[in-house]
């Protein structure tokens, strides 16, 4: 069959087997990116409305990065988003997944998990990125950054992507502009 849709199929699966190769890896972190996320939350959601499965996500800002950038130099800048992507990777399951969703933001989408529970991932990983050491300008792994954490569940938050990822950047302004470094879980209002 060599039909647009056919091809266009076959192409998405070898951008699936080669992300590299299809710029769906941030070159910066080597994690995966927005154009990534894009279709990786289409099949969350499909996988969720036919299964009738739940999902997370967990959207993690650096405060004041343009700050942190001023006092330690663009380069560290660089090597701390690296060093932030790692230990997110070493503290979320195999099964989720990591996306470097902006500049400073990173996104995880937790499969087949409720928002509460990603609310304890969420309190973990804030734990860890505020007692962890990222490079500083004295040579030694001992800057510290923090961090706003939102956390939205499928399908409770938003039955779709655009909806979902509205309700989370709701919830992390509100952690940011309460004073940054907490976790804010969503919660509709009626």
């Amino acid at each position: 069959d060599f039909s647009k849709k056919h091809l266009l199929n076959e192409i998405k699966k070898l951008e699936m087997v080669y992300p590299s190769r299809a710029n769906m890896i941030d070159p910066l972190t080597r994690v995966f990116n927005h154009r990534y996320f894009n279709y990786w939350i289409m099949q969350e959601i499909s996988r969720g409305k036919r299964y009738g499965l739940s999902f997370a996500m967990i959207m993690i800002d650096v405060d004041r990065l343009q700050d942190h950038n001023t006092k330690h130099g663009l380069l560290l800048g660089h090597e701390m988003l690296v060093d932030l992507a790692r230990l997110i990777e070493g503290n979320i399951r195999k099964a989720d997944c990591l996306i470097r969703y902006s500049k400073d933001e990173f996104l995880v989408v937790l499969p087949n998990i409720n928002k509460e529970a990603a609310s304890a991932v969420a309190e973990k990983l804030g734990i860890r990125v505020g007692s962890h050491g990222f490079p500083s300008s004295d040579g030694k792994k001992n800057g510290k950054i923090t961090v706003s954490i939102g956390v939205v569940g499928f399908p409770v938050d938003g039955k779709d992507s655009k909806e979902l990822i509205l309700n989370i950047n709701k919830a992390v302004k509100s952690a940011f502009q309460s004073g940054g470094n907490k976790v804010v879980v969503f919660k509709k209002t009626t």
